[in-house]
């Protein structure tokens, strides 16, 4: 797991799970237990956190299972009962907008679409990248090599 995600799963277990399940051993814990962490946080709107959480609970479940702490996964077919979040469409260019977008934005002078585009990253790979690694871009593009940006 990446350093980013595993730090961002830890803080929302510490935050909204662990209060109530974290002491207790893996096999005592029921569906229903599960069910009203979630539920809670349900109540606060954050669908998308709601549901990160239950992902994290089913892998830990699943990890007990298979090391013989636990029997059942608690955290499974728990999505029934719970709401999913909605996902959003953005909206994307036009076959017409698009030359005057690329334009613009190799005109930049930090370019990180430019970055993902051409690199194929995923964006928090982007995001907890170093400056060393986008020193490299930013030269080789400034260079004048094949990049994006010199066509």
């Amino acid at each position: 797991m990446e350093r980013g995600i595993q730090k961002s799963t830890e803080s929302r277990l510490v935050l909204y799970i662990f209060p109530a399940l974290g002491k207790r051993p893996v096999a005592d814990i029921a569906p229903l237990e599960v069910l009203e962490c979630l539920r809670k946080i349900e109540q606060t709107g954050k669908l998308e956190t709601m549901q990160k959480n239950r992902q994290a609970c089913i892998q830990i479940f699943a990890y007990a299972i298979v090391t013989g702490r636990a029997t059942y996964n608690p955290a499974d077919y728990l999505n029934s009962a719970l709401e999913s979040p909605t996902s959003e469409n953005h909206l994307n260019l036009s076959e017409a907008q698009l030359p005057d977008f690329l334009r613009d934005l190799c005109q930049m002078q930090v370019n990180p679409i430019g970055l993902l585009m051409l690199t194929g990253l995923r964006t928090i790979e982007l995001h907890f990248g170093s400056w060393a690694e986008w020193l490299i871009h930013y030269t080789t593009c400034n260079a004048g090599s094949a990049c994006c940006c010199n066509k």
